[in-house]
């Protein structure tokens, strides 16, 4: 059989949940404005619709909300989720065509993701307040500041979906089916909502358990509920600093209590640990540290690359953002690093850089101006080599 180049399983056995109970085959699908979004009441209809989806797969062609994998693998280099979805879930794409065209088949969901809402206990200055409650919280308390910055959040409020009784039953018969492979938790922080563990405890033993997670909540309780299961439970632990870095990055966080839990889950026999690490233009003050850190412990990282269009959609935190000067001394610096797994990534992340002074501006404007909402102080954290207020 004459396998599509570009073919994904997750329109076949995917299955994101996001924030708000919509579906979609997996997280990185974008929905088109006009196109009607389905919740877990109307999961059956949802999964009819995919049939659009699946056909242009089996084509060969690449669907309208599929593309930003394409142009991932394209341009950045780096690993998409279609390429993560194909390594995930086990049945071979021969077979999933085959039992496609079998209509006396059913198909059913094998990977999972969910989101339960945006409830988080920190503010990274790099997310939203579409995953993180309190940022919503801070950008209300604050809104001239931010649309000053020409920030402005839609104020859309999350409700409390996995309340619901009647979507709580659909959710949990989801989980619970014996054909699901691997179940993912994201957020928000996911360990915050104690839901989590209604839903792990009917998860069938044989199943891959994994969550994103900002290390803050780690506890006995998660440990011992996680225990159960027949293979080992990963742990993706979004990181990107150590020390200060990360108290600044991922605002209110404590590194010292980070390293204690990274410590706990290395000695949990059951929990496989590893961190998710995101290049952007801070990158170039702290990548080096987490890497030493990465070596100290034995912690896989797996990288990627910051949402262009993050905070306000100008691109002011990627690496063209970052001054000629640093850019070029870390370039200096990650040389001795050419051996480590990943140096590839890195490199052809620093092959993209175009400075961009507009881009500059948007930047040292935006960490000035969460410097005096938050009390914190950029340049004392990673002493760049400009100066805010010269620059501003």
């Amino acid at each position: 059989m004459n396998i599509p180049k570009k073919f994904c399983k997750a329109p076949f056995h995917g299955l994101s949940i996001d924030s708000y109970s919509n579906l979609s085959p997996c997280c990185e699908y974008k929905h088109d404005p006009a196109e009607k979004k389905y919740n877990l009441f109307y999961f059956d209809l949802w999964q009819s619709k995919l049939d659009t989806i699946r056909k242009e797969m089996i084509q060969g062609n690449t669907p309208t909300g599929c593309k930003s994998c394409i142009e991932k693998e394209n341009i950045d280099g780096i690993h998409s989720n279609r390429m993560h979805m194909n390594h995930v879930i086990t049945e071979s794409a021969e077979n999933i065509i085959k039992n496609y065209a079998d209509k006396n088949k059913k198909i059913k969901p094998r990977d999972i993701e969910i989101k339960l809402g945006n409830l988080c206990n920190l503010k990274c200055f790099m997310c939203g307040p579409y995953a993180s409650s309190r940022i919503m919280e801070e950008y209300e308390m604050n809104q001239n500041g931010y649309k000053e910055l020409g920030i402005i959040h839609s104020g859309r409020k999350i409700k409390n979906w996995w309340d619901d009784s009647s979507k709580q039953k659909k959710l949990l018969e989801l989980v619970k089916d014996g054909d699901v492979e691997k179940i993912h938790f994201s957020g928000g922080e996911p360990l915050m909502n104690t839901t989590i563990y209604k839903i792990i405890d009917v998860c069938h033993p044989n199943v891959k358990i994994s969550f994103s997670t900002n290390m803050t909540m780690i506890s006995e309780k998660f440990i011992n509920a996680t225990s159960r299961f027949n293979k080992k439970v990963a742990v993706y632990a979004s990181i990107d600093g150590v020390g200060e870095h990360n108290n600044y990055i991922r605002f209110g966080s404590d590194w010292k209590n980070i390293e204690k839990n990274f410590i706990t889950l290395k000695n949990t026999a059951h929990i496989e640990i590893g961190i998710s690490y995101i290049l952007q233009h801070t990158s170039v003050f702290t990548l080096i540290d987490l890497l030493e850190f990465s070596n100290l412990h034995n912690i896989p990282i797996t990288l990627g690359t910051v949402y262009e269009k993050s905070v306000d959609g100008s691109g002011h935190l990627t690496i063209n953002s970052v001054s000629p000067t640093d850019y070029k001394n870390f370039c200096m610096k990650i040389k001795k690093y050419e051996k480590v797994l990943g140096y590839s990534t890195i490199s052809q992340w620093l092959e993209k850089y175009k400075f961009n002074m507009i881009l500059h501006k948007k930047f040292v404007n935006y960490m000035k101006s969460l410097d005096k909402i938050r009390h914190t102080d950029f340049l004392q954290t990673f002493h760049p080599s400009w100066e805010i207020n010269e620059t501003a």
